[in-house]
């Protein structure tokens, strides 16, 4: 009896031990495709993230949603200058009306009769006292804060040995910081249009040997008397202000930068920036 009952005992033991062993390597094998899989997934959504790298020598930042806000002012820029090398677009008038036809040019909307109307009085108000510029305007408490913060690390940038790689590197890191804050996309928008500006701007007057000087202040406003631009008002003058000792195209830069956030306008920023060179002979 024991012998008969024994034998069923042992074929169900080796027959569970079988199902085992196989149950065993069939949860390796789905171990294994799981970790595959997921390992060609992370690799994929890494490749998704990462984005294109852009030399340190040139203005862009891909990671800044409004790159093209910056990049556009150049062009507009060198549209113009490219325009007064064959004689033509000469003067405060000539430009406006040539950006009109550049808007018509790309189909962007129409801009009002008067727009450009204000950038004389802009300039000097941006010149003279640049945190009570920004604070004029509509923006929050928060994109003020950080306006004047970007226009206080311009304004310190060394105007002897500051090279473009590092100038856009301070910019780059601020624009990462207001990208992490959790701002608003509406206060994002301004902020990080001004620091497009400000990257793409520094980038095209660092490069002019007549702005490697340093900016004198007084003469702005000798400059306006000059032109017969009575009406145009010197403010009080803020510790903050361009009447400072920065180089010349850092003071360019930043007249770029304020002027075209006051109504997030490439035109307002291209036209105030080719009205202040031609009228400082910058």
């Amino acid at each position: 009896m024991l012998l008969f009952s024994a034998q069923p005992v042992n074929h169900l033991f080796t027959i569970n031990k079988s199902r085992k062993m196989k149950i065993f390597f069939q949860s390796i094998i789905i171990a294994c495709t799981a970790l595959i899989i997921f390992s060609t997934g992370c690799k994929k959504s890494e490749n998704a993230k990462s984005a294109p790298t852009v030399s340190e020598t040139e203005p862009a930042n891909l990671q800044n949603p409004y790159d093209s806000f910056g990049y556009w002012h150049n062009v507009i820029l060198d549209s113009i200058e490219q325009q007064r090398k064959t004689g033509n677009c000469a003067g405060f008038s000539a430009s406006c009306n040539y950006i009109r036809k550049f808007y018509r040019m790309k189909n962007w909307p129409e801009l009002a009769q008067d727009h450009f109307n204000k950038i004389p009085q802009e300039v000097m108000d941006a010149a003279t006292d640049v945190n009570g510029f920004i604070d004029r305007y509509r923006w929050s408490d928060s994109v003020k804060t950080r306006l004047a913060h970007l226009v206080k690390i311009i304004e310190d940038v060394s105007m002897d040995s500051c090279t473009y790689p590092e100038f856009k590197n301070t910019v780059r890191c601020f624009e990462e910081n207001v990208l992490q804050s959790g701002l608003p996309d509406a206060d994002q928008e301004v902020i990080l249009k001004a620091t497009s500006i400000a990257r793409y701007s520094g980038y095209r007057w660092i490069q002019d040997p007549e702005l490697k000087g340093e900016y004198d202040p007084n003469a702005l406003f000798r400059q306006f008397q000059t032109a017969g631009l009575a009406s145009v008002t010197a403010k009080e003058v803020r510790p903050l202000s361009l009447f400072t000792r920065v180089g010349k195209w850092i003071a360019t830069t930043m007249i770029d930068i304020t002027c075209a956030i006051g109504e997030l306008s490439v035109a307002t920023g291209s036209e105030a920036s080719d009205f202040f060179r031609e009228l400082m002979k910058l």
